[in-house]
């Protein structure tokens, strides 16, 4: 995959995740209910793109010439997605646990891990540059 191509992708990835984010803080905040099903699974399937996208450009920026920061990690990248991995496996169940009962704490909370994610997947290819 090109660089220009891999821009483009996270790019859109960023985008989608800020539209998900509006809708729903829209929805969600002021509301004393539940946070629905569909919007809950809506932020969970960003969030896993996310933290993906995080675990995908840090293998590509190992093999491309870059270095893993984290000193646990290395350069492995084996670890890095199977940190990933058991992350977002613990993050999901607990987001949705919290959903009935503590729907703001659940939605910053799959927003963070969507966000950070994404976050890092554009910090790791803007570092390989």
């Amino acid at each position: 995959m090109s660089y220009k191509l891999f821009r483009r992708s996270l790019l859109i990835l960023a985008l989608v995740l800020a539209f998900v984010a509006g809708v729903v803080v829209d929805r969600a905040f002021g509301q004393s209910r539940p946070v629905s099903h569909r919007v809950l699974t809506g932020m969970l399937i960003a969030s896993v793109a996310g933290q993906s996208a995080d675990a995908a450009t840090t293998v590509w920026g190992v093999r491309h010439g870059g270095y893993e920061a984290n000193p646990v990690f290395g350069n492995r990248p084996t670890l890095v997605l199977g940190a990933k991995a058991v992350f977002t496996a613990a993050a999901i169940p607990l987001i949705w646990r919290l959903r009935d009962t503590h729907p703001k704490w659940a939605i910053g909370l799959s927003l963070a891990v969507a966000g950070s994610g994404a976050a890092l997947a554009a910090h790791n290819v803007h570092a390989v540059r």
